[in-house]
This record gives structure tokens, sequence and C-alpha cells, in this order.
């Protein structure tokens, strides 16, 4: 539950990059810090099959109205919204690979993994948060190289892989 919370509190300065309508917490008394506004423009359709629309939430409760972008005012049982976002910035498993030249310093975001294997199956493990979030739809890994003291890169600071590259091609097709 963790690595999805933090995989949401990642999607949130991507959400926040379009004009949002009332952006404001809708109860203030109960404000979380943790809290995303999902307010904007969503794909909206009176078929599953045939999302054709957009519609404005937080309008979107009501499809009659002029302001959800829609304005239909006739009778549909179901309607279906979709978004879709990029998750900007994820993963930060820390590795040194043995021979690596690194400071003695060398840290990682959530301690340093002892072998590739550990390191790859946490990693493994956030893949497959992602991939059960269908609404993302894009990804970009936190960091591809180490720097100086920072060794949560795929590649070493000498710019060396770390993993083998077929591993982290199968990690990448769990996003298919």
């Amino acid at each position: 539950m963790r690595i999805l919370a933090a995989l949401l509190l990642a999607v949130t300065a991507t959400v926040f990059a379009e004009d949002i309508p009332r952006p404001e917490y809708p109860q203030p008394q109960f404000q979380r810090d943790d809290w995303m506004n999902l307010n904007g423009t969503w794909q909206f359709g009176f078929d599953e099959k045939l999302l054709n629309r957009t519609i404005t939430v937080p309008f979107a409760f009501a499809f009659e109205s002029p302001k959800s972008g829609i304005g239909d005012t006739s009778f549909h049982p179901v309607v279906w919204y979709r978004r879709t976002f990029y998750l900007s910035e994820f993963g930060g498993i820390a590795f040194i690979p043995d021979k690596s030249k690194v400071p003695e310093t060398a840290w990682g975001y959530s301690g340093v993994e002892k072998t590739a294997d550990d390191a790859l199956t946490r990693l493994r493990g956030v893949y497959e948060a992602i991939a059960g979030i269908h609404a993302i739809t894009g990804i970009c890994y936190t960091q591809l190289t180490d720097v100086e003291q920072e060794v949560n890169g795929l590649l070493t600071y000498d710019r060396h892989p770390k993993f083998d590259a077929a591993r982290i091609r199968a990690l990448n097709d769990l996003l298919k």
C-alpha cells in the first residue's frame, strides 16, 4: 500500500499541470496532507467501448450540466469515465555492484540492497504495483545513473550497467 501511495503522490505534479476547475480542497475542515485533486478533463462516454467525448470534473456528477461540457439531459443508465496519468518519478532502488568505486558514505532512498537479485526483486515489486494501476500510461525511472554518493541508478557512476539488460527489459514488459 505504501508503494501505491507514493506512486499517487508522484503523479500529483502531472495532474496539477493543467488548469483545474475548483482546485481547492472540497471540505477544508477535513483536509489531508496526501489528498490529490482529480478535477479536470476526463474521457467520457455513454458506452464503455466508445469514450469519444471529454467531460470536466468536478461537474461530471451531472453530465446534464453545460459546465460539464456534455449538457445531455436525456436518460442514460450508465456512463463511463477514464483518466490517464504519467508517473514522472519512481524507483530509486539502491545497489552497489562488487568493485564499484563509490564513497563510503554512499546511500539509497531506502537503504542499499546487498545483491543484484535483492535489488531486482524490490524493483519488480514496484513495477508490479505500477502495472496494477491501469490509469498510468507512461513512466520515467527516477535515476538512470548513480550520482556521486547517491547509488539509486540502473548504471554506476562510471556508466556501467548494474543489472542484466534483459532482466530490466522483462520488468518494463510488465507494463505493456
